[in-house]
């Protein structure tokens, strides 16, 4: 598991999808999972087929933290535990089963 400092802000891009298939248009929000004694500012971005890009200082902390995915054109949501690398980066694989669904 990857261990973060607090408060330390990345870039990152990657991909969003629901049982392989990508989220077309919608949000997402890292939150830093507190059970993993992971602690650090939460952040938010667009996707847009399929992808997203958060630009330094608009970015999560590095370590697990928790993916809530609200798909817009299907009206769902979902949560997924995320592992985000420290320094960042691109191609981070946010991979959605279906039956995470949240109402």
């Amino acid at each position: 598991m990857v261990t973060a400092g607090c408060g330390k802000s990345i870039s990152l891009e990657g991909t969003v999808t629901v049982d392989g298939e990508p989220v077309k248009k919608g949000l997402i929000v890292f939150s830093p999972d507190v059970a993993s004694d992971n602690d650090g500012p939460s952040a938010s971005g667009q996707i847009e087929d399929g992808r997203f890009r958060l630009a330094k200082g608009q970015t999560p902390t590095p370590g697990t933290n928790i993916a809530t995915v609200n798909d817009l054109e299907n009206n769902v949501g979902y949560r997924v535990k995320v592992e985000i690398p420290e320094g960042g980066g691109a191609d981070v694989a946010v991979e959605i089963d279906s039956s995470t669904q949240i109402e």
